[in-house]
């Protein structure tokens, strides 16, 4: 009853002072912030290389048991840095310690556009942040960015009310071209009722990338969508973004390699758990015809892992007949 009573009072105090509009303008970055780069980057931009990594970082607002946050967030950053993408799109990054640990690392290097140091103050029992747990960073210039909550359900969740998820849009400037960056986190759990909060969430996402006239436009979709793969269960949000919208599922057959949430090889996850591939890139029509998936595959699946899932990382290559005759430029 007693956490019942603080939970309540949680969503109360979250929504009357820390609701997130939708209606606010792009989020223009500030001037100075400029990603230092090297000569690795320069030599992938050349090349028409882009390198994106989506990650659940398991970063609950609230310490409990077996969790290991102290360990996990003090190496995560790191961690992170050393895979060396261009983009990573991050969810679950609730709690201010990860977020601040996260851009003590990745904010030396890589453009971010939104102040992800804020945060809400959960009546002094945690600190939780206001993008739904989302964090983006570029290796490449971010030109505009903003958050889009997902809009409240009947019978949702208490948690899925605390985290407030929704989607986070980041243009990026790649060389002489433009694509968006769409980083989303869905409604967790396997049941029908859970599935259908998933499927009016992706039909807002989809609904708010057509009132934006973006959905033409070169968009990677990226992150914990929640849903098992098709190759062994039929999902409903998946046959939305493939077939509906005709966004490719950057790997559609998969194998016992690429479980992104599997508790025979992790230990953070619970044994009575099925392995599943939650984590996905999903490429608009428009990136399919422009660029290939090089490579892909499980990152951050190290035998001490930073989090409950395991990273799920692709790499793109722009197709020869859509680019300039000279090289891409290199932005100063």
């Amino acid at each position: 009853m007693y956490l019942k009573f603080i939970c309540t009072i949680v969503i109360i105090t979250f929504y009357v002072f820390f609701g997130v509009s939708s209606n606010s303008p792009f989020y223009k970055p500030k001037p100075y912030l400029k990603a230092i780069k090297s000569y690795d980057e320069k030599v992938k931009l050349h090349d028409g290389l882009i390198e994106v990594l989506s990650y659940n970082t398991w970063g609950l607002p609230i310490a409990l048991d077996g969790h290991d946050q102290d360990r996990r967030f003090n190496v995560m950053g790191y961690e992170l840095a050393s895979i060396n993408s261009e983009i990573i799109a991050l969810q679950e990054t609730f709690h201010s310690n990860l977020r601040q640990n996260i851009l003590q690392t990745l904010g030396k290097t890589y453009y971010h556009c939104m102040d992800y140091s804020k945060n809400r103050n959960l009546l002094g029992l945690c600190h939780m942040d206001y993008l739904g747990g989302l964090m983006t960073f570029s290796k490449y210039p971010i030109l505009e960015e903003k958050f889009y909550p997902f809009p409240d359900q009947p019978n949702s969740k208490i948690i899925e009310l605390i985290g407030r998820k929704g989607f986070l849009i980041s243009k990026i400037q790649f060389g002489d071209i433009e694509c968006y960056i769409v980083n989303t986190h869905l409604y967790a759990g396997s049941s029908a009722n859970d599935e259908r909060h998933r499927k009016a969430q992706i039909e807002f996402l989809f609904r708010t990338l057509k009132e934006l006239d973006i959905i033409n436009e070169r968009i990677i979709l990226v992150g914990d969508f929640n849903i098992q793969h098709p190759c062994l269960q039929f999902s409903e949000v998946y046959q939305i973004i493939t077939e509906t919208h005709h966004f490719e599922d950057s790997k559609p057959i998969i194998n016992e390699n690429d479980f992104t949430y599997n508790c025979r090889t992790n230990a953070y996850v619970p044994n009575n758990e099925n392995k599943s591939k939650l984590d996905y890139i999903f490429l608009s029509r428009r990136m399919q015809e422009e660029f290939t998936v090089r490579n892909q595959g499980i990152e951050m699946n190290s035998p001490a892992p930073c989090s409950d899932h395991y990273g799920w990382k692709a790499t793109l290559k722009l197709n020869t007949r859509f680019r300039n005759s000279s090289p891409i430029c290199v932005s100063q």
